[in-house]
């Protein structure tokens, strides 16, 4: 897949949410959010929206909406982040483990952390992880 250069009206248009793209040489987007806590991105994403411009190769951030009573429900988020066959997925903390597990079984490629330097658990990076996308 050849992907071109991305202009602003070629990404989704969120609010709230601060979201960097980046464009990684020979393997395609990507995404570096924060906690999103309104949501995953990606499920925000109308269906179809990005097809055939972006290629998706890594998600490091929030990746489910764990605490938001207005997103959508974690299955259907879970099913759109798998849809995208992302390479690669870091998840921040806020993600939390339950749906970490849920990416696991469902055969997702979640990378894990050392659980050091303050951070909780070995199920995602944390403090002082280094991921290579």
């Amino acid at each position: 897949m050849r992907l071109r250069h991305l202009r602003p009206a070629d990404l989704p248009q969120d609010h709230g949410e601060q979201v960097l793209y980046v464009n990684v040489a020979g393997k395609g987007i990507v995404t570096i959010t924060g906690c999103c806590h309104p949501g995953a991105r990606a499920a925000r994403i109308r269906e179809g929206e990005l097809r055939g411009i972006l290629r998706f190769h890594g998600v490091y951030g929030g990746c489910t909406s764990r605490r938001s009573r207005s997103g959508p429900p974690q299955e259907e988020v879970l099913e759109k982040l798998q849809a995208f066959k992302v390479r690669k997925f870091a998840c921040n903390h806020c993600t939390g483990e339950t749906a970490v597990r849920k990416m696991r079984e469902r055969g997702m490629p979640v990378a894990g952390g050392t659980a050091r330097h303050g951070s909780k658990s070995v199920l995602y990076p944390g403090n002082g992880d280094t991921i290579d996308f």
